[in-house]
């Protein structure tokens, strides 16, 4: 019978994923002020932008899924600013995290010591 060897493989913890997110929204989080519902909305376009960045991109890049993420209610100034900020989102894990392959299913912001996101993720197959 041949041996088998087995290469235990080392998967990202949410931790990490939480670490890579937060330092990615940061800046903004922190330009917040601590408002709490501003927060909520940039870590909800920040993990947006995680997800789509682990999907192929279209014909038109990721412009119809970004689109589809910001608030209709937006004026054309913000919406710029938002959808700059998810394609910023997508290149920096795309360069910075290529090895993180987990998609985020939850998350939420913490406060202790400064303004973070702790996410649940799951596994998804390589692009």
């Amino acid at each position: 019978m041949p041996k088998v060897r087995i290469r235990q493989y080392k998967g990202t913890s949410d931790e990490e994923v939480g670490m890579a997110i937060t330092s990615m929204a940061s800046p903004m989080l922190s330009a917040c002020n601590g408002e709490m519902e501003l927060m909520a909305a940039f870590a909800e376009l920040t993990v947006a932008g995680w997800n789509l960045s682990l999907e192929p991109s279209g014909d038109d890049g990721y412009a119809a899924r970004i689109e589809s993420h910001l608030p209709a209610r937006l004026a054309g100034e913000q919406r710029q600013v938002l959808y700059a900020f998810m394609e910023t989102v997508i290149r920096k894990r795309q360069n910075k995290y290529p090895g993180i392959l987990k998609g985020i299913i939850h998350h939420e912001i913490c406060m202790d010591p400064e303004p973070g996101i702790r996410v649940s993720t799951l596994p998804v197959r390589p692009l």
